[in-house]
């Protein structure tokens, strides 16, 4: 019989996952053996989450698998206008949509905006969700989460016009050199 986990573990756990799948998010490969090596003792707990969060990426890509040349499917957006915004670049992509840098016409700023592809328009569930997401940013007032600034739904997709950060990503950092400690708790 194993252990129960300690509060602190679990938090080791899901971070560690966190990072994978963030990793993976932004285009990178990284070897599960040798990720969860950084993490002596939880070799096996992390290693199963990771499994899971991808079992759960797979099963949305397989809801949105359409054509990605077709702009309907939210994957084609740069150049275009999503209200006043102005697609510039994509820098993000997972199971349940992509994350493009924008600019402002309005008020003459950068923005990300997370589109929510065509293919979902017609799913009660993922609308509810890109909602319940909407809502719950909206009500967030943390220097580690994006502000939500609007939500618009047009051409059959929703939209999260969110705060820009600029920088690296967690995954980034965390491929550049492992986090410290300090570094890590800091994230909150």
């Amino acid at each position: 019989m194993t252990e129960p986990l300690e509060d602190n573990q679990q938090q080791t756990i899901k971070e560690a996952v966190r990072q994978f799948v963030d990793a993976r998010w932004q285009g990178q490969e990284p070897d599960i053996d040798e990720f969860v090596r950084q993490y002596p003792g939880l070799e096996h707990q992390i290693k199963q989450g990771i499994r899971d969060a991808q079992r759960i990426d797979a099963l949305f890509d397989s809801l949105v698998r359409t054509d990605e040349s077709d702009s309907a499917s939210g994957y084609d957006l740069v150049g275009r206008k999503v209200g006043s915004f102005e697609i510039v670049e994509m820098i993000g992509r997972g199971g349940m949509g992509v994350v493009y840098l924008a600019h402002d016409t309005k008020l003459k700023r950068s923005v990300a905006i997370k589109s929510v592809p065509a293919a979902l328009a017609d799913d009660s569930t993922a609308q509810i969700r890109f909602k319940r997401e909407a809502e719950l940013l909206a009500s967030l007032n943390h220097p580690n989460i994006a502000v939500i600034h609007d939500i618009i739904e047009e051409d059959k997709s929703g939209y999260l016009i969110l705060e820009y950060v600029p920088g690296e990503t967690l995954a980034e950092r965390i491929a550049r050199e492992p986090l410290k400690l300090q570094e890590a708790l800091s994230i909150g």
